[in-house]
């Protein structure tokens, strides 16, 4: 099996030749670079034939290939599908996820796979379950129910023991339990993140300091900026808090024009999961002429305002909400919420930064993670065309480098052939 073999491998001295390395922060081309990694790090970057290459480095010839830092979907949720999610995810040049919602346990068990080479996965780092006093008929899993302030406290104790990596709120986590979680985890220097829940007004959560807001919080953003001077005030208060965004324009999108179900995706998606989507396909045809306009047109300001967030200084990480919502399948969906980017009006630099440079910034990972330079991380993509050119070459994979291991094209598809078979039969 392709995962178990390539785990079983010692990262090998490499070097990357004759490659043309993007710099995502100044928005550059350098050409014809050597790329040399060791022990899971990039130890140089220097000219092709500048230098003598290690003895024992494995070379990888790239002439005519771009090479950028690993990609990071900042919004998923895989716990019903950890193996084929991983294989996709990789498949697509995603070295590091964000996971927004996992029951204790599978974050656990899926952590102790990783580190005992049984799966292979991009970095990972979760939440653990979101805090929230969800209605019992909403069919949304894997949430630890908290009511008081009291309840909250212990809630946040209780995850800082299992060393999540943040705090997620949720919509319906009561005004109590939300001040109380802000107070518990700024004492236990966790982060914490989410949708604004509804007891709560957008300025209030950011002068809170909660780190992102999700889904531009299911358009109650979108509401707040409808008046621009307001809006230009809410802008003021991201800055101000360094407030960032995870849009997730292909959820959003989803939930304005109905899910676009492609079987050559789908065909990844095991039938628990399935089960969830016809739910949830259901809420959305149930929904009046009106209904659906009223989502449109708040789609179509979405992408207005994520141009405006980004004219404005504010930062943006690229996120999918995959597997979630129905047709936003793991690894597709980046690469389609990086287009939605450029449709709204960021340039194809801005929209690769959402999926590498800012990631690294929000995570305060920036000395190791982000951008192609010596002492960094290995988690590296070899693309067949320039991403600065068109957003859409990101997806032109021709090999994925993860902690410092090569997944040529062959091996990708071996994962893309494996995440079928796993992902298991439509119901």
């Amino acid at each position: 099996m392709l995962v178990g073999q390539v785990m079983g491998q010692q990262p090998q001295p490499m070097a990357i030749v004759h490659v043309a390395t993007v710099d995502v922060e100044r928005g550059t081309i350098a050409t014809d670079m050597t790329v040399v990694l060791e022990a899971g790090r990039i130890k140089e970057v220097f000219k092709a034939g500048s230098k003598r290459l290690p003895s024992r480095a494995r070379v990888v010839t790239a002439r005519g290939k771009y090479l950028i830092p690993g990609l990071w979907d900042m919004h998923v949720h895989i716990q019903d599908m950890p193996e084929p999610a991983a294989a996709l995810y990789l498949a697509h040049g995603i070295t590091g996820i964000r996971d927004m919602r996992m029951e204790l346990d599978s974050l656990s068990a899926i952590r102790a796979s990783i580190a005992r080479g049984k799966l292979l996965a991009p970095r990972l780092i979760a939440s653990g379950p979101a805090l929230d006093d969800v209605p019992p008929q909403w069919p949304v899993p894997v949430k630890m129910r908290i009511k008081t302030g009291a309840q909250a406290r212990e809630a946040v104790q209780l995850l800082k023991a299992n060393r999540v990596d943040f705090i997620k709120v949720h919509n319906f986590t009561s005004r109590d339990a939300y001040l109380a979680i802000v107070d518990e985890a700024k004492r236990l220097q966790l982060p914490f993140v989410g949708h604004v829940p509804l007891e709560i007004n957008i300025r209030e959560a950011v002068a809170a300091g909660q780190r992102s807001i999700e889904h531009l919080s299911e358009f109650r953003v979108v509401e707040e900026c409808a008046d621009d001077a307001k809006c230009q005030d809410l802008i003021g208060q991201f800055k101000l808090y360094d407030t960032w965004h995870t849009p997730t324009l292909v959820t959003l999108q989803v939930i304005a024009q109905g899910p676009g179900l492609d079987e050559s995706r789908t065909r990844y998606i095991p039938a628990a999961t399935k089960k969830f989507w016809n739910l949830t396909e259901a809420m959305l045809r149930g929904m009046s002429a009106e209904q659906k306009d009223l989502m449109l047109n708040r789609y179509k300001a979405a992408l207005s305002l994520v141009a405006k967030l980004q004219r404005s200084g504010i930062g943006l990480l690229a996120g999918t909400d995959s597997p979630v919502m129905p047709g936003v399948v793991p690894g597709f969906s980046l690469h389609d919420e990086l287009r939605l980017m450029v449709e709204a009006g960021l340039t194809p630099l801005q929209a690769l930064q959402s999926a590498t440079l800012n990631p690294a910034r929000f995570l305060g990972q920036l000395n190791t993670l982000g951008t192609i330079e010596a002492g960094k991380l290995a988690d590296l993509v070899v693309l067949d065309a320039s991403p600065l050119d068109d957003i859409r070459n990101v997806a032109r994979i021709d090999a994925v480098i993860t902690q410092g291991k090569l997944l040529d094209r062959a091996a990708l598809n071996s994962l893309m052939q494996e995440a079928a078979r796993d992902g298991g039969p439509a119901n």
